[in-house]
């Protein structure tokens, strides 16, 4: 796998992250359950350090993050 592959990759795996940020997010706000939200909240901020060592890995990659994360954050919170 040369860089440029291995760069598409990780940002696809930082896009994975961001998604899992807004899923984890959006169940914890519109949970009933405060025991759940608990869980949800925990597992968003647990799912930080993965999204900031794909970000770094891009970075270190030379090449850049999704220009749609937004895109994807929002579809995925939804």
């Amino acid at each position: 796998v040369d860089a440029r592959e291995a760069g598409a990759l990780m940002r696809v795996n930082h896009v994975g992250e961001i998604c899992a940020q807004a899923l984890y997010r959006s169940q914890a706000l519109f949970s009933r359950s405060d025991e759940l939200r608990g869980h949800f909240e925990l597992a968003a901020q647990q799912e930080l350090d993965h999204l900031a060592w794909t970000a770094e890995r891009v970075a270190e990659l030379g090449t850049h993050t999704s220009r749609l994360a937004p895109v994807w954050w929002a579809g995925a919170f939804a």
